[in-house]
C-alpha cells in the first residue's frame, strides 16, 4: 500500500483479514484508505459504503474485530510477557549459580 499514511497494526491486520477472507483488492484498499484519511469514517464502514463488502461480510468483519485485542491490550500483553521472560531468565541464572 503506497499511500502516505501510517496505519496502526490493528488496521493492517483488519485489511489483511479482508484481503484473505473477502478477496478485497489492493486498489479497493487504496480507495478506502484515501477516504479514511479525509473523513472520520471507519474502514469497515467505508468498505461497505463503497460496495466492496456486503452487509453479511460487514457483520463478519465486526465479529472478527470483537475477537481482536485492541492496541492497549496488546501492549499490556507484550509488557507482561517481557516481564515473565525476564523473571524466567533471572530464576534460571540463579539456579545455575548454585
Amino acid at each position: 500500500m503506497a499511500l502516505n499514511m501510517k496505519l496502526t497494526q490493528h488496521d493492517t491486520n483488519l485489511l489483511q483479514f479482508c484481503q484473505q477472507e473477502f478477496s478485497v483488492t489492493t486498489t479497493d484498499i487504496q480507495l478506502v484508505l484515501r477516504h479514511h484519511q479525509q473523513t472520520v469514517t471507519s474502514i469497515p464502514m467505508l468498505l461497505w459504503q463503497f460496495g466492496i463488502v456486503s452487509i453479511e461480510q460487514l457483520n463478519q468483519i465486526f465479529h472478527w474485530l470483537e475477537t481482536q485485542p485492541d492496541e492497549s491490550e496488546l501492549s499490556e500483553l507484550l509488557t507482561a510477557a517481557s516481564m515473565v521472560e525476564k523473571a524466567c531468565i533471572s530464576a534460571s541464572a540463579s539456579v545455575s549459580l548454585k
